[in-house]
């Protein structure tokens, strides 16, 4: 299952999807806000905002992949250690 925004409402990208057995559940233009798509799609796009969120990891300044990948998971221990409270 695929979630999109109103910017991929194009009956084109619908059926690509469905050829590749892909359920396409894309915002209506048309239709109000009240899909109810906002709200998943804000979870995935924080998510990624969180890990991405140290200025090392966003301009990706490390060209080995090892050692963007140790900061990748340093940014999520760090991550977790904010959202969740100490014991």
């Amino acid at each position: 299952m695929l979630y999109a925004d109103r910017g991929y409402d194009y009956d084109l990208y619908r059926r690509r999807l469905r050829e590749r057995g892909i359920t396409p559940k894309i915002a209506r233009r048309s239709q109000p806000h009240r899909s109810g798509l906002g709200k998943v799609r804000w979870d995935t796009e924080s998510a990624i905002a969180w890990l991405h969120g140290p200025r090392r990891l966003r301009i990706r300044w490390e060209a080995r992949d090892d050692m963007h990948d140790a900061l990748l998971q340093l940014a999520y221990c760090m991550t977790l250690a904010r959202k969740h409270p100490a014991f």
